[in-house]
């Protein structure tokens, strides 16, 4: 909802969750108790011209795990543009320096 209200037309989307990236890059009927879901991420297509899914490890999703834990603790929808929670600041410079010494 964030990248289409912010008017972007190609978005990728990471996440560790193997089954979850999988039915969500199946264009076939979902029948599992995931459905719900995977008819939202479906629908949520015609907003973009490009949306991809792909997955990663879990240890290459760290930044977002502890956005999701974080986000936990608020009541509604919360988004962090301009700066995050420390623990998130702090894990995110940990892999841009892994980063930096991959390049």
């Amino acid at each position: 909802m964030l990248a289409r209200d912010a008017g972007f037309n190609s978005v990728i989307i990471e996440g560790d969750a193997l089954t979850v990236i999988k039915k969500a890059n199946c264009r076939e009927v979902d029948r599992s108790v995931l459905r719900s879901l995977v008819k939202q991420i479906h629908s949520m297509r015609a907003f973009f011209t490009s949306l991809t899914f792909s997955h990663v490890v879990r240890t290459c999703n760290a930044v977002a795990h502890l956005l999701a834990h974080e986000g936990r603790n608020f009541p509604g929808p919360r988004f962090w543009v301009e700066e995050a929670p420390p623990t998130v600041e702090e894990a995110a410079l940990k892999d841009k320096r892994w980063v930096d010494l991959q390049n």
